[in-house]
C-alpha cells in the first residue's frame, strides 16, 4: 500500500524533483576476517596482534534512487534479493531514529541507525560546509526529509558479503547526494560503522571498505580504530567463485561469541583464536606479495592456511554456528578440490557462503557448473583484473555541459574532472619512485626498505611498491628506540612499528643506569610477542637482538639490519614514510646487526 502511494507521488512530482542514482557493492574478504574488531581490544591487551585483512568488492550490490521530500520523514523502500518489497518510515530526528534501531540483525534497523549517525555528524557545526549547515537548519525546522527507494538488490543477504555494511553505506551516500554533504571515504566508513554499531552489532571496520570502488585493498587496523586502506597492484587476474550454500547462519551470535574471547583468553580454545588473529595478519602480508607478483598458487596457500587456523581456533568457541557442516562438506569435496587453488569460508564464516580461488577463467567456469549441478549452490564469479587493465578500463571523467545544474563538486556521484582511485594510485606510485630515486642520488646511505640493484648489472634502480616491501628480504625485523631518562616515548610510535611488521623492538635509555629505569617516565607498551624490554647499555641491547635472531628457526641472515629511532623526535608518520615509502627521515638510521652498534 505505502509503496504504491510513493510511486504515485513520485510520478506526480517527477518534474520538480532531482532523483539521484546510488549503487553500493558487496565485499569479499579474502583473508583476515575478524581481525578488524579483535584489534580494538589492543587498548586493554597490547599482546593482541595488529589487524590486517585483504578485501575486494563485488559487482553485485544494492541499487537505490533517492530524492528530497518536503516533510521531516525518512522513507525507505527495500526490494530484497528475491524481489519482495517492504518499507518503513520514521521521523527524521535522532530520538525517533535511535529508539527504533535497537533491533540487532534487522534490515531496517541498519537504515535507521545510520540515519541517526548522519544527523549526529551534522551536529558538529565546526566541520560543516555552508550547504551542510543550511540543510541541518532545515531538518531542525522540519522542512527537509528524504525518500530512498532500494529498487534492486543483486547482493545475497546474510551470506557473508557485507550486505548490512552495504545498506549503511548506501544510506550515507543517499544523504550526501540529496543534501550536498561532502565526505571523504574515511568519513563515510566511520559514519556507516557507527550506524551499524547502534543496532547492537559488534561489527568491525573491514566491512565498510565497500566505499573503495573496484579493486583489491589491504586494510590495517589498530587499537584506537585507526585504519589504513591501501590499494594493491594486481599483477595477474584473480579468478574467484562465490557460492550461496543455501543454509543459514547468525552473524550476530558469531560476533558476540567470538568477542567473549577478548581482551584476554580464558581457555586453550580462546588462546588458539588469539593465535589465529596473529597468524592471519602475517598471512595477509604473504598474500600481498603473491598478489603483486601474480602468484595465485601462493595466494591459495595463504587462504588454505587461514581457513585451517580459523577452524582450529573458532570451532570449539561457537560450535552451533561455526562447525559449519555444509561449508566443510564443500571444502572436502574431491571434485572441487581438483579444480581449486583454495576453498574458504566467507565473512564471519559459518554456513552462509563459500569462496573458491581458481587458476584461470576456464577453471572458474568449471567450478561454477560443479557447485550448481553437483552441490546445489547458487554462484557468481568475481574476476579481479590486473591493475593495468582495470586502470585502462576506467571511463574518462564526465565533463558536464555548462547548462547543467551540477557544480564542479557535485555530490550525486558524477564527480567531473576527478581522477579514479587507480589513476590516483598510479600517480602516487610514480611520485614515490621519483622521490626515492632523488634520495639515492643525494645520499650514500642505502635505503634498506626500498632499493636494490638490478640483477643484470646495468645499475638500474628497482623500486618495490609499498606492500611488497613489508615481507621482502629488505623488511626491517629489529628496531631500537632511543630516549633520554627525562623523556617519554609515545605508544603510537610502537603501534606504527608493529603495523610495519617490525617484530623485535627494544628501548635504549641513554645516560642512565639500571637503578634509574624504575623512576623514568615511559609509556608502558607490549608487542604481540612480549613486553618491550628496556636497556641502558648499547652492547646489552645488541646482544639481546642477536639472541632473537638466533632463536629464529631458519636463522635468516637476510634480516641483518637494525632500525635505530630517536624516540623523542620521530613521529609515527615518519616511521611509515621511512619503512614503507623509503623516505629518509631525521632521527632514523640503519645499522648492521653483526657490527658494533654506535648510538
Amino acid at each position: 500500500m505505502f509503496v504504491s502511494l510513493y510511486k504515485k507521488k513520485l510520478a506526480m512530482s517527477n518534474a520538480d524533483i532531482e532523483i539521484h542514482e546510488i549503487f553500493v557493492p558487496g565485499r569479499l574478504c579474502l583473508l583476515g576476517e575478524h581481525t578488524d574488531w579483535a584489534t580494538t581490544y589492543r587498548s586493554l591487551n597490547p599482546s593482541i596482534s595488529v589487524g590486517r585483512c585483504i578485501v575486494c568488492t563485488t559487482s553485485e550490490g544494492l541499487y537505490a534512487r533517492t530524492h528530497q521530500s518536503d516533510d521531516k520523514v525518512l522513507t525507505f523502500i527495500h526490494s530484497n534479493d528475491n524481489g519482495t518489497k517492504t518499507s518503513i518510515n520514521c521521523n527524521l530526528d535522532e530520538d525517533s531514529l535511535n529508539s527504533r534501531c535497537q533491533i540487532s540483525g534487522n534490515f531496517f534497523a541498519y537504515v535507521l541507525g545510520t540515519a541517526a549517525a548522519v544527523l549526529e555528524y551534522l551536529h558538529d557545526t565546526s566541520q560543516l560546509t555552508e550547504s551542510e549547515y543550511q540543510y541541518k537548519k532545515r531538518v531542525e525546522l522540519g522542512e527537509a526529509g528524504i525518500i530512498i527507494d532500494n529498487y534492486n538488490t543483486t547482493l545475497p543477504m546474510k551470506k557473508g558479503l557485507s550486505s548490512s555494511a552495504a545498506v549503511c553505506v548506501m544510506v550515507v551516500k543517499c544523504f550526501m547526494a540529496v543534501f550536498g554533504v561532502a565526505m571523504t571515504h574515511e568519513t563515510i566508513m566511520k559514519i556507516a560503522y557507527d550506524g551499524e554499531r547502534k543496532t547492537g552489532s559488534q561489527c568491525g571496520m573491514m566491512d565498510f571498505c565497500v566505499t573503495m570502488g573496484k579493486g583489491v585493498g589491504l586494510m590495517t587496523m589498530a587499537a584506537d580504530g585507526f585504519f589504513r586502506l591501501s590499494t594493491l597492484q594486481v599483477r595477474s587476474p584473480i579468478y574467484l567463485v562465490v557460492a550461496d550454500m543455501k543454509r543459514t547462519k547468525d552473524t550476530v551470535v558469531i560476533l558476540e561469541t567470538l568477542n567473549s574471547c577478548f581482551p584476554y583468553s580464558k581457555s586453550v580454545s580462546e588462546e588458539l583464536f588469539h593465535d589465529y588473529i596473529s597468524i592471519s595478519q602475517q598471512l595477509c602480508l604473504d598474500a600481498v606479495i603473491a598478489i603483486e607478483n601474480g602468484n595465485l598458487s601462493i595466494l591459495g596457500d595463504c587462504m588454505f592456511k587461514a581457513q585451517a587456523a580459523f577452524d582450529a581456533g573458532a570451532l570449539d568457541i561457537c560450535p552451533d554456528e561455526l562447525t559449519s557442516p555444509r561449508l566443510h562438506e564443500i571444502i572436502e569435496y574431491d571434485g572441487l578440490k581438483a579444480l581449486a587453488l583454495a576453498i574458504k569460508g566467507v565473512g564471519s564464516q559459518g554456513d552462509g557462503s563459500v569462496q573458491v580461488l581458481t587458476s584461470s577463467e576456464e577453471k572458474q567456469k568449471e567450478v561454477q557448473l560443479l557447485l550448481a549441478n553437483e552441490l546445489g549452490c547458487d554462484t557468481f564469479a568475481i574476476t579481479i583484473p590486473s591493475s593495468d587493465v582495470l586502470s585502462a578500463s576506467v571511463s574518462k571523467p564526465t565533463v558536464l555541459p555548462q547548462s547543467s545544474a551540477h557544480d564542479l563538486r557535485c555530490r550525486c556521484g558524477c564527480l567531473p574532472n576527478i581522477n579514479s582511485l587507480f589513476e590516483m594510485a598510479a600517480l602516487r606510485a610514480k611520485r614515490r619512485e621519483e622521490k626515492l630515486a632523488a634520495a639515492v642520488a643525494t645520499t650514500s646511505m642505502t635505503s634498506t626498505a626500498a632499493i636494490t640493484k638490478a640483477n643484470n648489472g646495468n645499475n638500474e634502480i628497482k623500486i618495490k611498491s609499498f606492500p611488497a616491501l613489508i615481507t621482502s628480504v629488505y623488511r626491517i625485523r629489529y628496531c631500537v628506540v632511543t630516549t633520554s631518562k627525562t623523556s617519554s616515548v609515545s605508544s603510537a610510535l610502537f603501534t606504527e612499528l608493529e603495523a610495519c611488521a617490525v617484530e623485535y623492538i627494544a628501548v635504549l635509555i641513554k645516560d642512565s643506569t639500571m637503578l634509574e629505569i624504575s623512576s623514568i617516565k615511559t609509556n608502558a607498551h607490549s608487542t604481540k610477542k612480549s613486553v618491550i624490554p628496556y636497556f641502558v647499555d648499547t652492547d646489552a641491547v645488541q646482544t639481546w637482538l642477536r639472541e632473537q635472531q638466533v632463536k629464529l628457526k631458519n636463522n635468516d641472515k637476510n634480516y641483518n639490519e637494525i632500525l635505530v629511532i630517536d624516540g623523542n623526535c620521530v613521529s609515527a608518520s615518519d616511521i611509515f614514510d621511512h619503512i614503507i615509502l623509503g623516505k629518509p627521515a631525521s632521527g632514523i638510521t640503519v645499522h648492521n646487526l653483526q657490527e658494533s652498534l654506535h648510538v
